[in-house]
């Protein structure tokens, strides 16, 4: 293998429905590696030239080093990712199956996490298209060894405020790990169909070592296709995990969530979808200057769109600008943007703070309602001023 090459594997299960932004997805992700040498292996059973066109024609703009492996259309996940480490010349492999596109500088974190041997592997942060968690590792429920997306539908701040340090267990997309593990531990175990094919994959590959996830590191889920795709059909390789790791070590899925400060009530061990209900109980801090005060979690609303597209939004400075003063007096802050307004971990929030803007939000039952007009002035209603508990303005002139 090439030393410091990293082989990028794009698995492609069959013919995509928007090949157009699969072929966005591709170029983002490969721009995103900045100055890392990298190879592109794309393992094909779409069986559509069409795809093959594009994609060939992507990846050979981007990388010197392309492999277009054309396979049968019958393979399942782990059998193409198989074949995929098994043409791969690079010292690292990584794969996504274009469901995801990695942001500007994705890889080089992920690079520094496995420059120390002691980390089997290290995935990205992926997010939803909302700017919610969509997969930050996996931790087991009990010792059914079910897996259960970690944090799945919060917002990325607490993703960052966790850390992803020694998960249970990482999925297949954007998990960056040696070629020579790969090998050793023959691949992927075919005996599984679906996505848990990737999670079996992460264990064996860790043998003692760490699972990291890193919140540095970030891909955004731009649709359900691919390695996820069939998530509520996958009854059988649920079984067939547990029966494999019944009897190994599990971590205590309380022990993550009290990292956060989270209690879980309850785990539904579904085999399905696999779930916790989680709350977040009251406390205090001692901070200079205000004595005992209660620490409160803030959803601060920010109306700019998710993504790079409301990055430079005067909303999105003020929010973290508000975000991080909040935080200096011991409270705790997330950051919701437009789509996530209304997402379902909610009940978390102890104070929802709106960011007056192009999207209105009503009150949420039993918590404190926060108005802030920073724009917009002339659309402040008489209803707005009267649902907040508390109204802001920073100038009355736009």
């Amino acid at each position: 293998n090439f030393k410091g090459l990293v082989s990028i594997i794009v698995l492609v299960p069959k013919k995509f429905d928007d090949l157009g932004k699969a072929a966005r997805a591709l170029r983002s992700t490969c721009l995103g590696c900045e100055n890392s040498q990298i190879e592109v292996v794309i393992v094909d059973a779409s069986l559509d030239h069409e795809t093959m066109r594009i994609l060939g024609q992507e990846a050979r703009a981007l990388s010197d080093h392309l492999q277009h492996l054309l396979v049968d259309e019958q393979l399942s996940i782990p059998e193409l990712a198989n074949f995929g480490i098994a043409n791969a010349i690079g010292e690292f492999l990584v794969f996504t199956d274009l469901s995801n596109r990695g942001e500007l500088g994705w890889l080089h974190p992920l690079l520094e996490d496995l420059a120390d041997d002691n980390v089997a592997a290290s995935q990205s942060l992926i997010s939803s298209a909302s700017g919610t968690i969509a997969e930050f590792g996996y931790v087991a429920i009990d010792q059914s060894q079910i897996p259960y997306l970690f944090l799945n539908g919060l917002p990325l701040d607490d993703a960052r405020r966790h850390g992803g340090r020694e998960m249970h267990a990482l999925g297949l997309n954007a998990m960056l790990h040696r070629t020579k593990d790969a090998i050793a531990i023959k691949g992927l175990d075919t005996n599984f169909k679906g996505w848990l094919g990737g999670v079996d994959y992460s264990r064996r590959l860790a043998a003692g070592r760490e699972l990291h996830v890193n919140p540095d590191s970030t891909f955004i889920r731009t649709h359900r296709e691919g390695i996820h795709a069939d998530i509520d059909s996958q009854t059988s390789d649920f079984v067939s995990f547990s029966e494999k790791w019944t009897g190994t070590p599990v971590q205590d899925v309380r022990k993550h969530h009290n990292k956060l400060g989270f209690t879980v009530c309850h785990t539904f061990p579904d085999l399905d979808t696999p779930r916790v209900h989680v709350v977040r109980e009251g406390r205090e801090v001692d901070v200079e200057g205000w004595g005992h005060i209660p620490s409160l979690r803030w959803a601060i609303k920010n109306p700019a769109p998710a993504g790079s597209g409301g990055l430079f939004w005067g909303d999105t400075y003020f929010a973290e600008d508000l975000a991080q003063a909040l935080r200096r007096l011991g409270q705790e802050v997330v950051v919701d943007r437009r789509q996530a307004f209304h997402r379902e971990s909610a009940h978390l929030d102890d104070v929802v703070l709106l960011i007056h803007g192009v999207e209105g939000l009503a009150p949420q039952l039993g918590k404190i309602f926060v108005n802030w007009v920073i724009s917009r002035s002339q659309s402040v209603t008489f209803q707005d001023l009267h649902a907040a508990d508390l109204v802001f303005q920073i100038n009355m002139g736009d």
